[in-house]
């Protein structure tokens, strides 16, 4: 999806062949992460892992997607913070373990995973940095998750840090 053919960073000789361009386009842009989750999904799907593996996530994910149905039967949205902690700054970020990283998406995770419309409006600053609310509704609920978000922001007013030149 991200390789920079459709959208995204262009560069490069596609005459190179695909594996070529490829390599060399996700060499130069992919952080180590990025990376990282290409490779470990890549893994998970490969014959002889995908039952030990994918599989089983997907019964996994089917059963996430069951709890939030009987959550959402007596509610239409579900708010959470959108990140566990508060957000690092930029000379924070090159320090953070791989296992900050994961635990960064945690509360993001569910949502994706299960295909649940979701999104992440600003609810505030913390020291300096924001925080984010994120809604949650279900399938084809995307006007109740809409709705939601606005009503939450009509009585929000964000402040806006100040910008030092």
């Amino acid at each position: 999806r991200f390789c920079g053919m459709r959208y995204g960073q262009q560069e490069g000789d596609l005459s190179l062949g695909f594996d070529a361009y490829f390599t060399s386009f996700r060499s130069k842009y992919f952080g180590d992460e990025a990376k990282r989750r290409i490779l470990l999904g890549t893994f998970t799907r490969m014959v002889g892992y995908a039952d030990r593996y994918y599989n089983k996530a997907l019964r996994v994910r089917e059963s996430i997607i069951q709890e939030y149905k009987r959550v959402f039967a007596n509610c239409d949205a579900v708010v959470t913070p959108t990140m566990p902690f508060i957000s690092p700054r930029f000379d924070e970020i090159a320090n953070m373990s791989a296992l900050d990283v994961y635990k960064a998406d945690f509360l993001t995770i569910p949502p994706n995973l299960t295909g649940m419309p979701h999104m992440s409006v600003p609810c505030g600053y913390s020291d300096g940095m924001p925080v984010g609310l994120m809604f949650t509704s279900d399938h084809w609920n995307e006007d109740v998750l809409l709705s939601a978000a606005v009503e939450w922001e009509k009585g929000f007013e964000m402040k806006r840090p100040e910008v030092k030149a």
